[in-house]
């Protein structure tokens, strides 16, 4: 006998391609803006005396993700991101684009992914890797 999948890991499946699709839609956007210096972004770097984080950029209190932009060649793998990310809270989910040296880094609460947000370590030791909030969130949320 086979096994057919169900209705509803039919629908899980579509939301979860449809989320996935928003994220790298909104992560193009972000690196287009980026360009000219997005809000909500900030370097990971302390030389103005502390962190830059400026307003905007889907910092609800629902938005769990980070994007994670300039990326070391060396260093743009799951391992380094989940080492790294782990020490501020349970990490559900950590995507790395190679291509474009881009990740989303989403944690199980907004207050773990905003702990790493303001954390005044640089990711990854490198000042000049960027972290802003990811337009919507990694389980389907507007973008």
């Amino acid at each position: 006998p086979t096994c057919k999948p169900s209705v509803d890991g039919d629908d899980t499946r579509d939301q979860l391609r449809a989320s996935i699709r928003k994220l790298e839609a909104s992560m193009s956007a972000d690196a287009a803006a980026a360009q000219a210096g997005a809000p909500g972004e900030r370097n990971s770097s302390h030389a103005s005396g502390g962190r830059q984080a400026r307003g905007g950029g889907g910092q609800g209190a629902d938005n769990s993700t980070l994007f994670i932009r300039k990326l070391p060649a060396q260093l743009c793998a799951v391992d380094s991101l989940t080492s790294h990310f782990s020490r501020f809270g349970r990490l559900m989910n950590v995507k790395v684009f190679d291509r474009t040296r881009n990740a989303l880094v989403e944690f199980s609460t907004h207050a773990e992914a905003r702990a790493a947000f303001d954390s005044q370590e640089p990711v990854l030791g490198d000042p000049g890797v960027l972290i802003s909030w990811a337009k919507g969130n990694s389980r389907g949320g507007p973008p």
